[in-house]
């Protein structure tokens, strides 16, 4: 387990940085790219948040039923 951890580490960080590349790069052509970087953080936010509401859900209905 502590190994899957390590990779979520390292796969985060792989993201952050081709985020702060890609918006250093970009941001003097289109000035919206700089919220490049803080659009990447809020949508891995909110896909952890979201998979952890379906998850309790799921495991709310195989209780129930």
């Amino acid at each position: 387990y502590l190994f899957e951890w390590v990779l979520l580490i390292i796969y985060g960080l792989v993201l952050l940085t081709y985020a702060f590349f890609v918006q250093a790069n970009r941001i003097s052509t289109n000035p919206l790219y700089r919220f490049y970087t803080p659009a990447v953080l809020l949508k891995i936010f909110s896909s952890i948040v979201f998979s952890t509401i379906i998850l309790i859900s799921c495991s709310t209905l195989k209780r129930l039923s």
